[in-house]
């Protein structure tokens, strides 16, 4: 993003102190905090954009609405919001193993798009791209994953 827009100001969360170290040796004149992206209302300034990336899978239904309602809500007026995730049906969500297979297990959350272009669409976002991308999985299956970007009028 800096390479296209370096007079952007990013600030970027993660729950992973690792994560965050390698985004501010990537990006030394951005600003990084550790932080659930559930406590994102806690954060005291607005933003012209947002993504969402590969956090949904980590949240309830609960905690996703919650977080595109603050996400609606820190968003400067055209701001937009970028979200990516999982698709699937919600009862595919359960405990999957990590990423590396080195790790624990972690319960995944998937989601229907349809669920989250109506939750967009219930806070007055206008959507302006949809998106379901194939990637192939460790077995023979794929996975199909949702990017949807959204635009708060």
């Amino acid at each position: 993003i800096l390479k296209l827009q370096p007079e952007i100001k990013l600030t970027g969360i993660d729950l992973s102190p690792n994560m965050i170290q390698i985004a501010k040796k990537n990006c030394p004149e951005s600003k990084f905090l550790i932080k659930d992206c559930r406590d994102f209302a806690e954060i005291e300034h607005s933003f012209d954009g947002i993504i969402c990336s590969f956090c949904l899978p980590y949240l309830s239904k609960n905690d996703t609405k919650k977080l595109v309602e603050h996400c609606y809500l820190k968003l400067n007026k055209g701001g937009v919001l970028y979200v990516s995730t999982m698709e699937g049906e919600f009862s595919l969500s359960g405990y999957k193993p990590s990423s590396t297979c080195t790790g624990p297990e972690a319960f995944i959350h998937y989601y229907p798009q349809k669920f989250l272009v109506d939750l967009l669409s219930s806070l007055g976002f206008e959507l302006k791209y949809e998106s379901l991308q194939e990637f192939p999985d460790e077995n023979p299956s794929t996975t199909q994953d949702i990017i949807l970007v959204a635009k708060k009028n």
